[in-house]
């Protein structure tokens, strides 16, 4: 079952959804529902407070969401390192290397040769 739902936006925020619906390739109803599927799954305390934080205080905010892309990366970005690291050859690279042989085996890793 699916409802229609009509409702009124700013400009301003308006326009930044058109914007996410665009860069996306998404449909605004998407990207509208979607944002409703993840505010609705927090609790009212936590919605409240970003809403509050978002009205008053955009460097916080900003340092927020820096924090929930750390938190929501870090554990991809470790899986990755830990994937290079194994393939690594520990006695291809001696400590001494030069930037060129660096980059060397970078594309050596890369080209999987």
């Amino acid at each position: 079952m699916t409802a229609t739902l009509t409702f009124d936006l700013d400009d301003a925020l308006a326009d930044r959804a058109k914007a996410i619906a665009e860069i996306e390739s998404r449909s605004m109803s998407t990207v509208i529902r979607d944002a409703l599927i993840v505010f609705s799954e927090m609790p009212s305390e936590l919605r409240d407070t970003l809403l509050a934080l978002r009205s008053s205080d955009d460097a916080l905010f900003l340092d927020l969401k820096r924090e929930m892309m750390d938190y929501l990366t870090r554990p991809r970005f470790i899986a990755a390192a830990k994937q290079v690291a194994s393939r690594l050859d520990a006695n291809a690279m001696p400590d001494d290397a030069s930037d060129l042989e660096i980059m060397e085996e970078a594309t050596r890793m890369t080209l999987g040769r």
